[in-house]
């Protein structure tokens, strides 16, 4: 049985990085420097990564993923699992269809949609999947 999968936006906590330090001289906060960067990467990775996700959901690898993880889970109940950096949602997915109840967070607007589109695509619920 699959279960809904919620995605939503994550908005992370920043820290500033301490005097002296080449973002505090350039006045940008490290963290604030960091998100950014982590955002603008993966943006603009969005539709190429997820065309290659969708193409491991519809390979062989989606099994030997699923087995891989299912190394570190407890067996014979249903979980509720918080994906950090859901990206495409291709864990996410992987682990609602076994009938758990599975959260992703990103923090990049694009990847939410590919999120989505990934969902669609692949049949998946998603529930949550508003706008980023």
């Amino acid at each position: 049985m699959t279960k809904d999968v919620m995605i939503e936006r994550n908005e992370p906590y920043c820290e500033e990085r301490a005097e002296g330090s080449a973002a505090a001289s350039s006045r940008e906060p490290g963290a604030v420097w960091l998100k950014t960067r982590v955002r603008n990467y993966w943006a603009k990775r969005a539709e190429d990564f997820q065309a290659q996700r969708l193409r491991e959901l519809r390979s062989p690898l989606r099994d030997r993923w699923y087995a891989e993880m299912m190394k570190y889970l407890p067996m014979g109940r249903e979980l509720r699992i918080l994906d950090l950096g859901t990206g495409t949602g291709f864990f996410a997915f992987l682990l609602s269809e076994k009938g758990n109840f599975v959260t992703g967070i990103d923090l990049t607007e694009e990847m939410i949609r590919t999120c989505r589109n990934t969902g669609n695509a692949g049949r998946f619920p998603c529930d949550g999947c508003g706008d980023p």
